[in-house]
């Protein structure tokens, strides 16, 4: 104990010039056991749903070879999966939006997630984890925290690249001032903090401390400081070649991975985390049990994820710092899918007359489905009353009026040619209404009526007999799920 606080106030003195003590991160739980749990029973993994989608995409793929029918089920199929994926793909996309906005996210009980962040190496000279390596989480401590988490929140907003912010992290973490940063890592660092100058300091006064103290420090604490300078001369003799750097700063290391199974978090979550990519990619799941409100208080009465709080620490090797960065998924359609799409007319085109439109608004009432599931893809062997999405919901309900048309996903419907996109003021009941993965039918009073997973904790997509099942036909707002367009089917 009194080795660490001489160190630490030697190193004050060295670094007294800024008001930033850089230096590395800690933590409390290195070398603590950590108990860990069964898979909570209610959990799904999105990002493994995910995959298991795309492979059902590439088996029905090939269907499109073919002209686009009605009456193509393998065409059908390729559809509902890629409808299947991009409404996965959107819940990462607003967790991502989430996190950027907010730097944390709300846990909503009864909900599993699963995404992708960004991490960082934030313990030079280590070896990096194996991918599949499992992490304990914890709080990060030591001088960096001063610093390092909002950094961590805030980079993706300000447009910085991973690798440069891996080099900058580095580069702090080795005690560097900013005299020493490179050029590109001073300007990231003032985009941080425009008084970066001053806050982290003068590498002359350093050095005239360094000269002093030598002559001085016993030889156990001058060895500490040893490590330290031969830690920053690595840094600043490679600072413009990252692959090198990234090579002394995170060697790998031929091993098998170190699995670790779930954890329950102190705010009565549970939470599992793994190397996805060596050290710049953490797979975080997370499940929130229904009586999550047992816990104790939380700030506004909410549970937040928040991991730049945090640094991930495998059985062996490198700490990681999480970004509030999720990596996301692309959407799945493709150009030359449209492309086809265009090209499909009706043999026999029936105009939306207005006793159709009423026939599609009387068809789509939601009294009409008071035990409908959502599912995504629903069971193509159920009808609409039992089970469906959007998509499906919106096309069975279309010809059950007697407009028929391909089954589509949500984001290629707008490749038909039969329906056209119309400015809102010129929208009319039993017209369409597209969002970015979801697609609705305008009723009379300006609401819309689709199939939804049942709000924030997705009660349509429950069990039928689960008492907290809701049906998932729905009328809503027009602007629920964000800024609408509006298509109408049209024979010209």
């Amino acid at each position: 104990m009194l080795k660490k606080n001489l160190i630490f106030i030697i190193t004050l003195f060295i670094f007294g010039c800024s008001t930033v003590t850089t230096g590395p991160v800690d933590n409390d739980i290195d070398d603590t056991p950590i108990q860990t749990v069964d898979v909570p029973l209610k959990y799904s993994d999105s990002i493994l749903e995910i995959k298991n989608i795309e492979k059902q995409i590439e088996r029905y793929e090939p269907s499109l070879q073919s002209p686009i029918t009605i009456h193509n089920k393998d065409q059908e199929r390729y559809f509902s999966y890629i409808e299947a994926y991009d409404a996965k793909v959107q819940e990462q996309e607003d967790q991502a939006i989430e996190l950027k906005k907010t730097g944390r996210l709300e846990l909503i009980p009864g909900r599993s997630y699963s995404f992708l962040l960004e991490s960082f190496c934030v313990h030079g000279k280590t070896p990096r984890p194996v991918k599949g390596d499992g992490l304990k989480i914890a709080e990060m401590k030591g001088p960096a925290k001063e610093y390092l988490p909002s950094m961590l929140e805030m980079y993706a907003k300000l447009n910085i690249t991973q690798s440069n912010m891996q080099a900058l992290i580095w580069s702090l973490l080795a005690g560097l001032k900013f005299d020493e940063l490179s050029d590109i890592q001073q300007k990231n660092l003032k985009l941080f903090y425009p008084d970066a100058q001053i806050r982290f300091g003068n590498r002359q006064i350093e050095n005239l401390g360094r000269d002093i103290f030598d002559s001085i420090l016993p030889d156990e604490i001058n060895n500490t400081f040893n490590n330290l300078w031969d830690l920053k001369q690595s840094v600043l003799s490679f600072q413009d070649n990252f692959k090198k750097l990234e090579e002394i700063m995170a060697p790998t290391e031929l091993r098998d991975a170190i699995a670790l199974g779930w954890t329950k978090s102190d705010d009565g979550y549970f939470i599992k985390a793994s190397s996805e990519n060596g050290y710049s990619k953490v797979k975080i799941e997370i499940y929130i049990p229904d009586d999550i409100s047992k816990r104790a208080p939380q700030a506004e009465n909410k549970i937040f994820f928040t991991p730049s709080k945090y640094i991930a620490l495998p059985g062996k090797g490198q700490r990681l710092g999480l970004s509030s960065k999720l990596i996301k998924f692309k959407k799945n359609a493709t150009a030359e899918t449209c492309e086809k799409l265009k090209k499909w007319r009706p043999n026999q085109c029936k105009e939306i007359s207005s006793l159709i439109r009423e026939r599609i608004l009387d068809l789509s009432d939601p009294k009409n489905f008071p035990n409908t599931r959502y599912a995504s893809p629903p069971n193509p062997e159920k009808m609409i009353e039992e089970e469906t999405d959007c998509s499906h919901f919106t096309h069975q309900i279309y010809h059950r009026a007697g407009i028929n048309f391909p089954y589509v996903s949500t984001t290629t419907i707008a490749c038909l040619k039969n329906f056209n996109e119309i400015n809102q003021k010129k929208a009319m009941p039993g017209d369409l209404v597209l969002y970015p993965s979801h697609i609705a039918i305008l009723n009379k009073n300006g609401k819309t009526i689709s199939s939804t997973i049942g709000g924030t904790k997705r009660l349509s997509t429950l069990d039928r007999n689960d008492p907290e099942f809701t049906t998932s036909i729905k009328e809503l707002d027009i602007h629920t799920f964000g800024n609408p367009k509006f298509f109408r089917w049209s024979c010209k």
